[in-house]
Formats: structure tokens, C-alpha cells, sequence
């Protein structure tokens, strides 16, 4: 099998040089694989090896502290993951792999405690996507219940290896309108929003909406949420806020990650 890395060619290292006292660790994208090469790839030692060489070598090659790893399903490429790892640790640089959240039974049954554990000892930091809980409902929701996040951390983790997950935060809010698929949204956008005229007219589903109340808080989710309006007042669907969790960070002793801000 032959391995192919786009967005060289990306590569700013002047722009490298002036951040240098922050850690720089890009993100490699398992992309174009079909499920014929996933069943190769993890039946052979020897692909998970050649593979681990040559992202180690894109790290030095460039100067990178380490590598942020999205392949999906983590719990397959253990070879791969426990090389390159190895590999990493020689010159002191970091790995970090991307999980997915717990929002199917099937990926429950594959991403247990046993296997994090099991990850945990030789990656060094897991970023988890806890955000975009509702992307797939055009009527809205919460972008992160804080439940669904609670989930998240103790059926993965335990008190001894629960220090290396970062929980990720959307800084973006979420648009939801029955014309069209959720909407992600940057805080300027909301801004601009929130200063639309407020009208009084309902959307389909009939619900009474307090015209002079801005923001909406869901107690049971803790997030903010408001009715959006377009230019002339008539109301177009709601739109979901990012919400501050420093709580999680205090008490659960995971760490942050920042998405899109």
C-alpha cells in the first residue's frame, strides 16, 4: 500500500517560527480510504509500520512537537497508534488522537473503557469531539448537553488516566432553519443577529415566543439559545451559543479544546 500526504504545500514555516513558543501538532486525516484498505491496513503489521515511519518522518521533516491522529475508529489502528507513538517519544514529541463521541451504540461497543485504557498508555493526550450534538436535527437543539458531555468522560475514563482527555468547545454557535441543514455560525455573525429587529411572527410550529426576551436558557442542557430573526422582523428558526463548562475543568480534571473560534 502506498501512502499519500496532501497539504504540504501548506506549510508556512516562517509563520512557524513566529508562534514557536507555542506547540505546533497538525492534524493527519485518514481520507479516500475504502473499506477493502481499512481491512488490509489492520490485518498487516507491516502497513501500520511503514505508516508510522513516514508520519514521524512529515514531524521532523517540518519541526512539529507531535501529531493529532483522525482515523476514526482509534481502536483499530492500535498497532499503528502504539508505533508511532514510539517513534514520536524518541525525540520528544507528542501524539494525540482525535475520539469520537458516544452518540451510537455501536461506536459504545467499540470504544470502551478497557480499550481507552489500554490507548491511554502509550498516547499521551485524546481529544474528544463533544460539540455538534444536534447538527443533525433542522429543528435545533444544544450543541453540547453538559449530561452528554458527563457521559462522555466517565464511561471512557477513570480517575487514573482521565488527566489526557481534552474536551472539546465549539466557539461557534449553531443556525437551525427548516429551509436548510444546521448552519454553523461565528460570534460576529450571532452579534449581527442578535441586533435584527424582533417580530412577532411564529414559525410553523405555532409556539409563543416572548418578542423581548433576547436569550433563552435551557436549565436542563445549559446552553443559551435565541429566536433568529432576518432583516425585517419575521422569524427565521433559532440559533444555539457556545456556553462557558470551566466547571468540567475545575472538578473532572479534563483538559480544553478550543474548536473554531
Amino acid at each position: 500500500m502506498q501512502f499519500d500526504f496532501d497539504g504540504e504545500h501548506d506549510v508556512d514555516l516562517g509563520w512557524m517560527k513566529e508562534v514557536r513558543k507555542a506547540k505546533i501538532v497538525p492534524r493527519f486525516q485518514f481520507r479516500g480510504w475504502t473499506g477493502e484498505d481499512l481491512r488490509a491496513f489492520i490485518a498487516s503489521a507491516e502497513e501500520s509500520n511503514l505508516l508510522a515511519k513516514e508520519i514521524n518522518d512529515q514531524a521532523n521533516k517540518y519541526g512539529f512537537d507531535g501529531v493529532v491522529i483522525e482515523c476514526g475508529y482509534p481502536a483499530f489502528f492500535q498497532k499503528l497508534l502504539m508505533t508511532l507513538s514510539s517513534l514520536l517519544h524518541q525525540n520528544d514529541k507528542e501524539l494525540i488522537v482525535v475520539l469520537p463521541s458516544l452518540l451510537s451504540e455501536q461506536y459504545r461497543q467499540i470504544m470502551t473503557a478497557e480499550v481507552f485504557s489500554t490507548l491511554a498508555q502509550y498516547v499521551d493526550r485524546f481529544s474528544l469531539m463533544t460539540y455538534d450534538y444536534s447538527s443533525h436535527d433542522p429543528n435545533g437543539g444544544p450543541n453540547a448537553p453538559i449530561e452528554w458531555i458527563m457521559e462522555n468522560i466517565e464511561y471512557m475514563t477513570n480517575e487514573a488516566n482521565r488527566h489526557k482527555l481534552m474536551i472539546g468547545l465549539n466557539m461557534y454557535a449553531m443556525s437551525y432553519l427548516p429551509t436548510r441543514v444546521p448552519e454553523p455560525l461565528v460570534m460576529k455573525t450571532v452579534v449581527e443577529k442578535l441586533s435584527m429587529p424582533r417580530g412577532d411572527e411564529l414559525l410553523m410550529t405555532g409556539d409563543e415566543v416572548d418578542e423581548n426576551e433576547e436569550l433563552n436558557w435551557d436549565k436542563e442542557n445549559q446552553e443559551a439559545w435565541f429566536v433568529d430573526y432576518d432583516e425585517d422582523g419575521v422569524r427565521q428558526g433559532v440559533i444555539w451559543l457556545p456556553t462557558l463548562r470551566v466547571n468540567l475543568f475545575e472538578t473532572d480534571y479534563v483538559l480544553l479544546k478550543i474548536m473554531e473560534v
